[in-house]
């Protein structure tokens, strides 16, 4: 059993871990830090809660630490965590520097503890389905990949996401999930291109961009914005063999946000998100189940066998590399 502690109690941690945490029996929720006291004591009584880092790895028993915070204060906690020789997961984004992100990748190595990153988008469903057929050589190469994460948010709101904190704006929020994917398939893009925008009434943050990553027979774009009613496919692939087409999100991302309990029968039954396959013959729909749930288990496997982080800290190094690169050029 790994006992875990969960750093922030704010929607990352109650829409993307939590329900996860609770549904597998590996992990074992033992407290938290938080100022939201009476709100964690309604719905985990039995845990403990600090108010501090610094209180909290006093607790000699924590195996595991989950840093849900915001982004500007993931250097500080996971250096204090990692120096206690906590194991530990942070949700995305790293951190707000490559600088700092290598710095806690080193310290991770040097104390001998497991540093994962919480990339979950490589276990959405399309993701997963384009690279099964991509290492079968299925698809055969890739001439074009294409995310898009688009939504109707024309009102700017007083998160810190959306305020002028260091880590924030729409690449660190979602950017950082899809230059992942892409340094996943292709790795390094050999030219970079971007428009970064501030489209809505008063926003202090970029709320819209348009990567382009240019790779010798490939061609790679993410985008994203807070005014789209209406959505093309989140994710096109043009293959040499296929194409793949998932048009709206992967399916537990709606699941999730709605509050309904991962292993349930209404996840079971609606936890599928279809996929078009195309060839020169043929369309095929699949319907494809897909878990955040499987980062989670392939943690608990880093840390009672032993085996191989499934998100690499030093990968994610070379995310942050090309967001610094993003702001620096084109903000």
């Amino acid at each position: 059993m790994i006992k875990t502690a969960v750093i922030g109690y704010g929607r990352s941690a109650r829409v993307y871990h939590l329900p996860f945490l609770n549904f597998l029996k590996e992990y074992q929720i033992t407290s938290f830090v938080s100022s939201n006291q009476e709100h964690l004591q309604d719905n985990y009584p039995k845990a403990k809660v600090y108010t501090t880092i610094s209180d909290l790895i006093k607790n000699q028993e924590i195996d595991l630490a989950i840093v849900c915070s915001p982004v500007f204060a993931h250097y500080e906690q996971v250096k204090l965590l990692l120096e206690a020789k906590k194991h530990v997961v942070v949700e995305k984004p790293f951190t707000v520097t490559a600088k700092e992100a290598k710095e806690l990748a080193d310290l991770a190595a040097q104390n001998q503890v497991a540093l994962c990153i919480f990339h979950n988008r490589r276990w959405d469903a399309g993701f997963n389905k384009v690279q099964e057929l991509y290492k079968k050589g299925e698809i055969g190469e890739i001439r074009h990949f294409e995310v898009h994460f688009d939504r109707w948010r024309p009102n700017t709101n007083h998160a810190w996401r959306e305020d002028s904190y260091p880590g924030s704006g729409l690449v660190y929020e979602l950017g950082v999930h899809f230059i992942d994917q892409a340094l996943v398939l292709f790795g390094k893009p050999s030219s970079i291109s971007v428009d970064l925008q501030k489209q809505r009434n008063n926003s202090l943050i970029d709320d819209y961009y348009h990567i382009v990553f240019k790779y010798p027979k490939t061609t790679v774009i993410l985008h994203s914005t807070c005014l789209a009613r209406v959505s093309p496919p989140h994710l096109l692939v043009h293959g040499e063999k296929l194409d793949i087409i998932q048009q709206g999100l992967d399916s537990q991302e709606e699941l999730l946000i709605r509050d309904i309990a991962v292993g349930s029968t209404e996840w079971i039954e609606k936890n599928k998100t279809q996929v078009k396959i195309h060839n020169n013959d043929s369309q095929e729909t699949l319907e494809i189940t897909s878990s955040y749930g499987d980062f989670y288990e392939a943690v608990a496997r880093t840390i009672l066998s032993g085996e191989t982080v499934p998100v690499d800290p030093y990968e994610i190094v070379s995310v942050m590399e090309i967001v610094e690169e993003i702001y620096k050029n084109y903000s």
